[in-house]
């Protein structure tokens, strides 16, 4: 993270206002206590002028047919020398 951050630093990044929904993945817990985080983000400096990529939109109640994600982060990861 101290890279990361470092990186943001020194390429004078900004994370640009948002509009919405402050928190972007919720755990759905029923039971217990559920969850709500941002984890999306997003960056920009003062030259960029516009995006290269188009903004997602999902509707409410609109979910995968899988019944399973199709990508899981693996802690182990993190661990490997190569990651």
């Amino acid at each position: 993270m101290e890279m990361f951050n470092d990186f943001i630093f020194r390429t004078a990044l900004i994370e640009p206002p948002t509009f919405g929904e402050v928190r972007t993945w919720c755990n759905e817990r029923q039971g217990g206590t559920r969850i709500y985080e941002r984890i999306d983000r997003c960056f920009t400096n003062n030259i960029t002028l516009m995006s290269d990529h188009t903004p997602i939109l999902i509707l409410p109640n609109s979910r995968a047919s899988s019944p399973r994600p199709l990508f899981r982060f693996q802690n182990m990861w993190t661990q490997h020398e190569s990651f």
